[in-house]
């Protein structure tokens, strides 16, 4: 049987409403790039039956597969599930790993389910970190956009949101959002009312929303200009002048009233975003945050949560807080009201993670039970908060969109063992951090501050003690010493990890727990054993930089968007003048941390990387 000589191209044609403009057309070239890729064959036939079943059948003939795919509103991702059950995987938008011709054999003739964890399951792009996205769809680089595009439609999700900057160039935006809609991917707006910080789009200038002169006015005309320059399905707005300052109360909620309204007019839904900020509080309305609770139902919401940590965690010492039971309470209270989907952080930035850099294997653990806790309450939204993939966080990010597939289960290994990785080893690793890293929070210690928590009396982001206070407190840096010589007593070995790049960021991971430890006894030796002692050990943190910045150095040289400049220093949209993959590279948090013990200088602006005008404004 000649499966896969032919090149014919045949596609029947739905006849019907399309969903989000879906095209038929498009997948099948999509199709065909897969195969050729794959060096099987140009392209299947495809055929569509409407119904709403969501199966799909590989029937195998002479010259030509064939996927006969019977859904409605899941053409797209029934489809692309096919391809899955053949062995295609997509785990990054420029990684395709393929099927042997015997693989495919295995499956013709079997007919498929597709089971969606959620109706609405995508991305945030937060192109306010200086990201790939960022290259792609405000600097010209189309084909990154494209591409992830793609990978969206080929792991079965339906939704993109894009966070807009007042400073980037939306003028190549119709074309792409267009290419979303071809691929039956819903199109998210990210903007805000007024908020300020890095670079935001907002619709009401700050001057008017804090006089109330014309901001109404203001508010609606910028909906509909909007609407026409953009092809946009909703509008998804921020709250407040920052993540930590509030707009007026009532005023607020007019905006939202209005903002609703021009919107349902014009055919589009209006969501906002619901932060876990825990610094501003009214005795008439309570949380900021959850003040759209008090808005019409026909305003969609979208829960947030921060950093590696999930809604079912006990504990969460992030931005004040003691965990997330507030918002698992507002999801339970809105889900039967309104349109609520959850927006969880899978890459968070400013010294937390992708650009320290870590490797925090957490987000497998917290994403997954977040989705499994997120479905079980009937949660009909799931969209993913990201700031970029290099460095191994495809893995986060993949791993969240295979939670939109029931046959994963919610199981956090599901890439893994898609990759077929070594479970048994990738289950030591993930109790390892689990343990240390989180429940014994050696991650404030390996992760590092920032002006939020340098500066007194401002909001900070991370619970940590600053180095500057361990060294005046024996018990507190004993006590960090301990926890850190058992995190790296009890690290597993890493040998049979197979993808060589997650192997690298393990092991980077762990020689910033070793530079910790030893930045730790740097201190130490100060208080008891003299300069010599002291000298030795931030020789010490040094030989470990360097050791980890060969690791990086190779992990660059194979980086995927060398057309982005994601490791290098350069001007961009967003506040910060760098790729969020420069301080990794550099290791510059390593080497700041390690200059402050050595010179005694506890200064928050000491080789500072952030700008504060430019991140408020």
């Amino acid at each position: 049987m000649r499966l896969f000589s032919s090149l014919a191209v045949v596609l029947a044609i739905f006849v019907g409403e399309t969903c989000w403009g879906l095209r038929e057309d498009v997948i099948l070239k999509d199709f065909e790039s897969i195969f050729k890729a794959a060096n099987l064959a140009r392209a299947p036939i495809i055929t569509y039956e409407f119904n709403t079943s969501n199966k799909v059948k590989i029937i195998c003939k002479s010259d030509v597969i064939e996927f006969q795919v019977f859904s409605q509103s899941e053409r797209a991702s029934t489809a692309y599930y096919a391809l899955k059950k053949l062995g295609f995987l997509f785990p990054h938008p420029r990684i395709q790993i393929s099927p042997t011709p015997q693989d495919v054999q295995k499956n013709c003739g079997k007919e498929f389910t597709w089971r969606p964890a959620f109706a609405s399951r995508g991305f945030h792009l937060h192109t306010q970190h200086p990201s790939e996205w960022v290259s792609g769809f405000f600097e010209g680089k189309a084909q990154i956009a494209q591409d992830f595009i793609r990978w969206l439609a080929r792991n079965q999700q339906n939704v993109l949101q894009l966070q807009m900057l007042r400073t980037a160039n939306l003028s190549g935006l119709p074309a792409l959002v267009t290419e979303m809609h071809d691929f039956g991917i819903s199109f998210g707006f990210s903007g805000s009312f007024s908020l300020l910080q890095q670079k935001s789009f907002y619709l009401i200038p700050l001057w008017r929303a804090l006089t109330g002169w014309g901001d109404e006015e203001a508010l609606r005309s910028r909906i509909v200009e909007l609407s026409r320059q953009f092809n946009f399905d909703y509008l998804s707005l921020e709250l407040g002048t920052t993540e930590f300052t509030s707009t007026p109360y009532e005023k607020t909620l007019r905006w939202l009233q209005i903002a609703d309204e021009t919107l349902e007019s014009l055919g589009k839904k209006l969501f906002t975003k619901i932060h876990v900020s825990s610094n501003q509080s009214s005795e008439k309305w309570g949380n900021f945050n959850f003040l759209p609770s008090f808005s019409k139902e026909s305003v969609g919401v979208q829960a947030h949560t921060v950093f590696f940590y999930g809604l079912t965690d006990v504990v969460t010492p992030v931005y004040e807080r003691k965990n997330f039971e507030d918002m698992k309470t507002f999801i339970l209270k809105e889900v039967s009201k309104r349109t609520t989907w959850y927006y969880p952080e899978t890459s968070y930035f400013v010294g937390l993670d992708i650009d320290v850099p870590l490797f925090l294997t957490d987000y497998l653990k917290a994403r997954s039970s977040d989705a499994r806790w997120v479905y079980e309450n009937k949660v009909p939204g799931h969209i993913n908060f990201t700031t970029g993939q290099e460095l191994g966080y495809w893995l986060f990010d993949w791993n969240v969109a295979l939670m939109s597939d029931l046959d994963c289960d919610f199981d956090p290994l599901c890439g893994l063992k898609l990759l077929k990785e070594d479970v048994l080893a990738w289950t030591k690793i993930l109790e390892w951090q689990n343990y240390h890293f989180k429940l014994n929070q050696v991650i404030s210690m390996i992760t590092t501050s920032n002006l939020m928590d340098e500066i007194p009396y401002l909001h900070s982001i991370l619970q940590r003690r600053l180095l500057k206070d361990l060294g005046k407190d024996k018990l507190a840096l004993d006590d960090e010493i301990l926890k850190l010589l058992r995190t790296i007593e009890d690290a597993p070995s890493f040998s049979s990890v197979k993808n060589q790049e997650l192997y690298s960021m393990l092991q980077v991971t762990l020689l910033r727990v070793q530079q910790a430890l030893a930045l730790r006894e740097a201190l130490l030796a100060k208080r008891n054993n003299g300069p010599d002692v002291f000298t030795e050990k931030i020789e010490h943190s040094r030989q470990l930089r360097i050791e980890a910045k060969k690791i990086l150095q190779v992990l660059v040289a194979e980086q995927r968007y060398p057309e982005s400049l994601v490791f290098e220093r350069r001007s961009n949209p967003t506040s910060y003048a760098y790729g969020y993959g420069w301080p990794a590279k550099e290791l510059y948090f390593w080497e700041r941390e390690e200059r402050m013990v050595e010179k005694n200088n506890p200064n928050p602006f000491f080789m500072n990387l952030y700008n504060p005008i430019e991140l408020l404004f």
